[in-house]
């Protein structure tokens, strides 16, 4: 999810070796592997907000629980973070 384009077709050249390289491909077929990879980029980001935002809801949920101050709580993310 955090690469471009241009180095996910590099990585996948490695693990590709004995089958068509990708850069002798028609456009039209680059074209669509551009769009497979922007869409499924796009959802790896959205799933990886999802887990960020449910991860500082349980936190928060831990805080109260244990009845942290706000100092508490500062010092607990400074050291997770």
């Amino acid at each position: 999810y955090e690469l471009e384009y241009g180095e996910f077709l590099k990585e996948l050249d490695k693990y590709n070796k004995g089958l068509q390289p990708l850069v002798t491909m028609k456009l039209s077929e680059q074209a669509e592997w551009m769009q497979y990879f922007n869409e499924q980029k796009q959802k790896a980001q959205t799933l990886k907000a999802e887990i960020e935002k449910t991860d500082k809801e349980i936190d928060k949920m831990v805080y109260e629980l244990y009845g942290l101050s706000e100092e508490e709580i500062a010092i607990v993310e400074n050291l997770t973070n």
